[in-house]
């Protein structure tokens, strides 16, 4: 069997552990463009307006802004992004599992994690009675990480100097002058003198990159991937990725803006930003190389070709060990030995669990229990003990690289002892 010839055993029940505590992030690049940079992050509650989700009815005085539109946008991009990255670091791995692996990389649960560990999570806007309910929801926080992709993107197309850029990766011209203005953005797209968000009220969801990127959320576990080895293996294989274009110097992302001080108080719609959510960023254990920026061109000469190549600067050193770790997870995973009498597939056990719980609270009375033959995993070993009508107990095991697949196919095993009818 090639390193890229994964059978199908497992796979499409297959849940991915949390990512690697010890995974280096690239710089969240900052939003220039003050309404792109508040409407990823702004909730559909935070404006308690009727909603019709079916309507084609569009009119101007309608509009809502939320970061629903732009999260639209943002899932395509990624998608994008994922699939041509998948198809240049594994060029030998088949279309099935590519697709696997793929779903993996942008599933909801995935782009929780990085949207918390960026520390977004702390500007999401929203109605104060549904903020701890909504950061705690993976769907809408996963969603708002996809958002910000299409803010980005658009932050290149709208503003004069996009988030990424700074005076000193600016092109400079013959004569010594720099082509566009030289003056440092923030996040939302003000610089440091600019009154109408020192005095008017105007939210500063500033997002300290340099300081959130690659920081551990408590309760993160996993194999971790060796930051330097990490870093060295993503500028490398990022830099043979680019097209090869005489006399183009590359460029990183500057040092982004320090955030320190207090963010003031919002108008209009409800705001979740907290009083000091600037300054208490934490500082990171690491952080992984700066991605590699073309020169900004003039913003009437930008293309979206060249706005996807700037969110690519981010998202592929990003995703590219990401992509590695998750592929030694299924590697993992199918190479689990499948015992005598377990199904040949793992789809067949799925509702085992409920079905042989509900045959068990209906004629014994006695819900099964379920024991961990391995201290630590994956993959793990789960024994199912359940007693039959007559007091008599019956066990299986199974071993899986979660828990719940493992306990799923344990109690499948129960079931067909127990002449229940479960698929073969």
């Amino acid at each position: 069997m090639s390193s890229f010839d994964i059978p199908d055993h497992g796979l499409n029940t297959m849940v991915l552990p949390d990512l690697p505590s010890d995974l280096c992030l690239p710089p969240l690049p900052p939003i220039a463009d003050a309404h792109l940079a508040r409407l990823a992050v702004t909730h559909s509650s935070a404006h308690q307006l009727p909603r019709r989700p079916t309507s084609l009815e569009f009119e101007a005085d309608e509009k809502v802004e939320d970061y629903e539109k732009l999260e639209h946008v943002g899932d395509s991009m990624l998608g994008s992004v994922v699939t041509g990255l998948l198809h240049d670091l594994f060029p030998l791995l088949r279309p099935g599992p590519a697709t696997m692996l793929k779903s993996h990389l942008v599933s909801n649960a995935t782009l929780r994690q990085l949207c918390v560990r960026y520390k977004i999570t702390d500007h999401i806007i929203a109605a104060p009675v549904q903020l701890l309910t909504i950061k705690s929801q993976e769907k809408p926080v996963a969603s708002i990480f996809e958002a910000y992709i299409a803010a980005v993107f658009y932050d290149y197309l709208t503003s004069e100097v996009p988030g990424g850029y700074s005076a000193d990766n600016m092109d400079v011209d013959d004569d010594g002058a720099s082509s566009v203005s030289t003056d440092e953005p923030s996040v939302t797209g003000a610089t440091a003198d600019d009154e109408s968000v020192q005095g008017d009220g105007e939210v500063d969801i500033s997002i300290d990159a340099t300081s959130t990127a690659g920081s551990v959320v408590n309760g993160h576990s996993g194999e971790g991937i060796p930051a330097s080895t990490a870093n060295a293996q993503n500028l490398s294989l990022y830099e043979a990725s680019l097209p090869s274009r005489l006399d183009v110097p590359k460029r990183s992302f500057s040092r982004l803006r320090e955030v320190s001080g207090t963010a003031s108080a919002p108008s209009g719609p409800p705001s979740t930003v907290d009083a000091d959510a600037g300054s208490d960023v934490a500082s990171s254990v690491g952080t992984e190389a700066p991605p590699i920026l073309q020169p900004l061109r003039p913003l009437a000469l930008r293309t979206r070709g060249g706005a996807f190549d700037y969110i690519d600067a981010w998202l592929r050193p990003l995703f590219t060990p990401i992509a590695r770790w998750a592929l030694d997870q299924m590697q993992a995973d199918a190479r689990v030995v499948v015992q005598e009498g377990e199904p040949s597939s793992d789809h067949a056990t799925t509702g085992a669990l409920s079905l042989l719980h509900s045959w068990a609270t209906k004629e014994t009375g006695r819900l099964p229990t379920y024991a961990s033959l391995t201290d630590a995993g994956p993959p793990w070993a789960i024994e199912c003990v359940a007693v039959d009508k007559s007091g008599v107990q019956v066990r299986a095991d199974a071993t899986r690289e979660t828990k719940a697949a493992a306990k799923n196919v344990a109690a499948w095993k129960v079931a067909r002892q127990l002449s229940l009818e479960v698929p073969e």
